[in-house]
């Protein structure tokens, strides 16, 4: 099997930004495996914010890890192998994730299956996909509000800062758009340093949220825990939630675990965290990074409908309407009222454009 890394450079149709980045182009790496003419492609995204992960620390694994996941012959071995090198994928997940999603595609390709038969999984259905709003001044929001509404979509995410006037001004801009019904959530991404102020932010917002994201520092559970009892709002886990042990302490449906692939280490891990979220009552957020091609939405839409009952929501699926070009045809994006429906065809479904891609050394 040959395996090779690149990355997928493409601008933004408009700059998003959030507490921890502010981005206008995509920060990605592509696997592509191939044997006997078949081909397979997966996406990572490293966040150094989030894992640590760079695109330099990315190639380094890959290039210390490629000769033996070259040998890799089928998903047990594929699990056999993260099994044998947790550790390594638990530092370089986004790394592992493009080369994991790559595998499953060329092994589910070999069979002549989709992803979800080829591992055992429900089938892919149609997926509702939230409206995210980064901080933008009012005008953007008005414009994004507006076109989320065309949409029919009335589930939103709203990044929050630190101004509690512009951001009352936002989300209440952003509800009337959307009308009273909309369902809001906020993103702090790590904002606010004790719960105290993250509690007097969120009541001066004057709005009902029903969770809030990443209030404080990552894995302050016991602040997090003050600020859902005085809010009343549940607790979205996302930089706080990158292994399992992270969810030991957790318990019951005021937490929320947000799964995004490539923060977990590929899709095979991203099943086993949704497995023990559930087993412990957990919320769980199908997420994604800004950024993401269409290849990480197709694994989102697997672990979404896996999830079944206990997704509260899925965040992917946003393609060309925020990429001024996606990597693959189909491009995944949702439609009305939000909706995105998978693909059909062998493995992923999708065919990459490979002469979009740049070599990584």
């Amino acid at each position: 099997m040959r395996l090779t890394l690149a990355t997928f450079p493409a601008r933004f149709r408009m700059r998003f930004a959030h507490g921890s980045a502010s981005r206008a182009e995509t920060e990605n790496v592509i696997c592509v495996a191939e044997e006997d003419g078949l081909t397979g492609v997966g996406e990572g995204c490293p966040r150094a914010y989030v894992t640590g992960e760079t695109v330099a620390t990315a190639a380094r694994f890959f290039a210390k890890h490629r000769a033996s996941l070259g040998t890799v012959g089928d998903i047990a071995g594929l699990g056999a192998w993260i099994g044998d090198n947790a550790a390594a994928v638990s530092l370089n997940p986004a790394a592992f994730a493009a080369i994991e999603l790559a595998l499953i595609d060329l092994f589910a390709r070999r069979a002549g299956q989709g992803i979800e038969p080829y591992l055992g999984l429900p089938p892919a259905r149609p997926a509702a996909i939230s409206a995210v709003f980064g901080v933008t001044g009012r005008n953007a929001a008005a414009a994004m509000a507006t076109g989320y509404r065309l949409f029919a979509m009335t589930d939103a995410k709203v990044k929050v800062s630190p101004d509690h006037v512009a951001d009352r001004a936002r989300l209440s801009l952003i509800r009337r758009i959307l009308g009273d019904g909309a369902r809001l959530r906020i993103d702090a991404n790590n904002l606010f340093s004790d719960p105290g102020t993250c509690i007097a932010h969120v009541t001066a917002l004057g709005l009902p949220v029903w969770a809030i994201e990443e209030p404080l520092a990552a894995r302050d559970f016991a602040g997090m825990e003050v600020i859902a009892q005085a809010t009343g709002a549940r607790i979205i886990l996302d930089e706080s939630a990158t292994r399992i042990a992270d969810l030991e302490r957790l318990d019951g449906p005021r937490w929320i675990v947000n799964l995004r692939v490539s923060k977990l280490g590929g899709l095979i891990r991203s099943l086993e965290m949704l497995r023990v979220a559930r087993e412990r009552g957990l919320g769980v957020i199908v997420g994604c990074h800004v950024g993401e091609t269409s290849l990480l939405t197709r694994a989102a839409l697997a672990l979404a409908a896996a999830g079944g009952e206990s997704v509260q929501a899925v965040e992917c699926a946003y393609g060309g309407y925020l990429l001024a070009h996606d990597l693959t045809r189909p491009s995944l994006r949702f439609g009305r009222g939000g909706v995105v429906t998978p693909p059909n065809g062998v493995g992923l479904g999708l065919v990459a454009d490979r002469s979009l891609l740049r070599p990584v050394s």
